[in-house]
């Protein structure tokens, strides 16, 4: 463990306080390493729920879905497509 010898103090509104303190629990990590990995690569650390993850790859599956409607749009078959976004949306 390397020993961190720099103190950096910040000061915060009580409402960008609140928005930070519940990012780092979101997270699982302190305020401090938190702030840290954000200032130094941007990218802290994420402990993703279950939900979470189930909820990414529904959004994944209806951008391909879109991109794929997308793409019969450039065929000119317009009654595909809206048949299409009407399946997508029903089931969203």
């Amino acid at each position: 463990m390397i020993n961190k010898q720099k103190r950096v103090a910040i000061r915060y509104t009580l409402a960008e306080y609140l928005f930070v303190q519940q990012y780092a629990e979101e997270r699982g990590i302190s305020i401090s390493e938190y702030i840290r990995s954000r200032s130094l690569d941007g990218r802290p650390s994420v402990k993703r729920t279950p939900e979470q993850i189930a909820t990414y790859t529904e959004l994944v599956a209806l951008s391909n879905k879109l991109n794929q409607a997308g793409e019969m749009f450039e065929y000119d078959r317009i009654d595909v497509i809206l048949d299409r976004l009407d399946e997508v949306i029903n089931k969203f």
